[in-house]
């Protein structure tokens, strides 16, 4: 009874491992730190040739990590949780005793599989209430998320594309139309001519 027990555990786990989804190919790198109860990001990059496995078991955790669509839809989920603070003793980082201890702020890593769609990561606690949002729109080539990317064009994408062109072709215009504007010296110039005019006639033909 036993040995068969066994062995219906180690073909559910086999089964397990065989279906659990892998992905290769681009993904996001970042890490999360958790200071002072300020959740913050770091090292944010994009890894054209990363390594995705799907946790086999479902993950638990007071905070929610989401990546979201430009619509809204989830393309993503992960919960996870900080562990506590590390106390360090100072005497062990070559420290004087009378250096107080020190937090080491807890931080944990992830790597998400990269989406065309992707406009950016958010994290949500348990109330769903929004604690940390960032954008991964620049590593995108989507055409409709308003940036107009190397590879994009006004033909191969006017909607982010050619709003931008239009844009930058009426500032042209306008550079070229508007006059420099500047301080008028020809009125002063006007002015002192006239002065002198009248300088002219009031010595020469009043003072007669």
């Amino acid at each position: 009874m036993k040995k068969k027990l066994l062995l219906v555990l180690l073909l559910s786990s086999m089964l397990t491992l065989v279906y659990s989804e892998n992905y290769s190919g681009k993904v996001y790198s970042f890490t999360l730190t958790l200071d002072k109860g300020n959740l913050l990001l770091s090292e944010l990059f994009l890894v054209s040739d990363g390594f995705y496995s799907e946790p086999i078991f479902e993950t638990a955790g007071n905070l929610t990590l989401k990546l979201l669509s430009y619509s809204g839809e989830e393309l993503f989920q992960e919960k996870f949780f900080f562990s506590e603070p590390i106390i360090e003793d100072p005497r062990v980082h070559g420290l004087e005793e009378t250096e107080q201890e020190f937090e080491i702020a807890p931080s944990l890593s992830f790597v998400v599989p990269f989406n065309e769609e992707a406009e950016k990561f958010a994290v949500l606690n348990e109330q769903g209430e929004n604690v940390l949002e960032f954008s991964v729109m620049h590593f995108s080539d989507y055409c409709g998320n308003f940036i107009c990317s190397e590879k994009e064009s006004s033909e191969s994408c006017a909607n982010d594309c050619e709003v931008i062109e239009v844009i930058a072709e009426e500032t042209k215009e306008v550079q070229e139309t508007q006059p420099i504007q500047g301080f008028d010296f020809s009125l002063i110039f006007g002015v002192f001519i006239v002065l002198i005019i009248g300088a002219v006639i009031y010595f020469k033909v009043l003072k007669k």
